[in-house]
């Protein structure tokens, strides 16, 4: 999806400074007026490019924050939710341990008697 957004902006400012160049070149208008329009087509292209990729990074960051956050964020719940488990775990473990001490002692004295 990255690749076809580039493409996009690269065939977008091409296609503008292209459009520019025909236009001027077509356009009836004595030599130095013809090259002083080249270079402002030439000009604005440039600067349209810049835009673009000025754009194209701001939104990159947006991008990169925001998942940075998510993931900054998702790794804080699995810590807790991995920190609740192990508690009941041990609490588990403790509730068997008891029962399994009960057990034994029911089984004792049911041997003595």
């Amino acid at each position: 999806m990255a690749g076809s957004k580039k493409s996009f902006f690269k065939g977008a400012t091409l296609g503008a400074a292209l459009g520019a160049l025909l236009g001027v070149l077509f356009a009836p208008a004595p030599g130095k007026e013809t090259r002083k329009k080249l270079k402002d087509a030439g000009q604005e292209a440039v600067d349209k490019g810049k835009d673009t990729a000025d754009a194209a990074r701001e939104k990159l960051e947006q991008v990169v924050t925001t998942v940075s956050d998510n993931v900054a964020g998702t790794g804080e719940i699995i810590e807790e939710k991995l920190e609740d488990l192990a508690s009941e775990v041990e609490k588990s473990a403790k509730k068997a341990k008891g029962m399994f001490k009960g057990s034994k002692e029911t089984e004792k004295d049911t041997k003595e008697t």
